[in-house]
């Protein structure tokens, strides 16, 4: 009797070891037959397809391949862009000029670039002029105080009797103050640091 049950029980385990070795053989066969399922146009095609959603993903959030743009669109973007630099560039340089005062001696060129595109001060001064003399220290003096915008020019009293003639001026140490259209707004005879300040101020 035990020598019948021996040989089946090992004939069992047998049996099943057998059937676990054809399962796994099975299984093996199964994923090549998977992989096989895909052939080399719709791996490729799976791409295509994949690459075409990353664009319409990048679209709808407002981004754009480089080949989306033409030449000529680049180019034209290119073209405003250094278009908006030198705007920037003219805006910032105009007003670093406007912002910071300035006391400068008359020449043509600088009267001529200064009135009637600025609100500008004409300081008729004279070197024998004790007043004049002083003026000139304490406008130097207290420069950077003076409102922003400032620009104050020198000019010879007896050398130019036009100008004198033009604006009605007689004597030394007179201030004029010319609003920006070059219209005068204002004379002043030997004023004060203060009262020139608050008179330039009005003028800006």
């Amino acid at each position: 009797m035990k020598k019948v049950l021996l040989p089946a029980f090992l004939m069992g385990l047998l049996v099943f070891a057998l059937a676990g070795c054809n399962l796994e053989q099975a299984e093996e066969e199964h994923m090549d037959m998977d992989g096989e399922e895909w052939t080399e146009e719709e791996m490729a095609e799976m791409e295509m397809d994949g690459e075409h959603m990353d664009n319409e993903e990048m679209k709808a959030v407002g981004e754009y391949t480089i080949e989306e743009w033409t030449e000529e669109e680049m180019a034209e973007m290119e073209m405003e862009g250094e278009h908006m630099d030198m705007e920037e560039e003219e805006t910032t340089s105009e007003e670093i000029a406007y912002v910071a005062p300035r006391f400068v001696d008359y020449t043509e060129d600088v009267y001529a670039a200064s009135v009637g595109t600025e609100p500008t001060v004409l300081f008729f001064h004279a070197n024998w002029c004790p007043t004049c003399v002083l003026m000139e220290k304490n406008i130097n003096a207290e420069l950077s105080d003076f409102p922003d915008g400032t620009n104050i020019i020198q000019i010879d009293y007896d050398n130019s009797t036009d100008l004198k003639t033009e604006y009605g001026v007689t004597s030394q140490s007179t201030i004029i103050i010319l609003d920006a259209s070059g219209a005068a707004i204002n004379k002043l005879a030997a004023p004060s640091n203060s009262q020139l300040k608050s008179a330039i101020g009005l003028s800006l």
